[in-house]
């Protein structure tokens, strides 16, 4: 199942998201999967460790590949211990 939202609704989300995550410092790629299906268009999921001035947190961007042009279809984060 996919959920869609408007940009207005993700940037709310990103608001509550910086508010627990404090101010954003450095992140680095450690993983990257191109995922096809048999039907329908390809996912790209991105994964970074990345540190706020408060925690430490995964995040994941899931991107939808329809032609030529991504489109952010999936975000989340996970608390890390520091």
């Amino acid at each position: 199942m996919m959920v869609t939202t408007t940009a207005k609704e993700f940037n709310s989300f990103m608001k509550v998201a910086k508010a627990e995550l404090g101010e954003f410092k450095i992140s680095q790629l450690i993983n990257l999967n191109y995922i096809s299906y048999v039907v329908g268009d390809p996912d790209i999921i991105s994964t970074y460790k990345s540190e706020y001035y408060t925690v430490y947190v995964t995040e994941k961007f899931t991107f939808n590949k329809v032609n030529n042009d991504l489109k952010l279809s999936g975000y989340s984060y996970t608390l890390n211990a520091g």
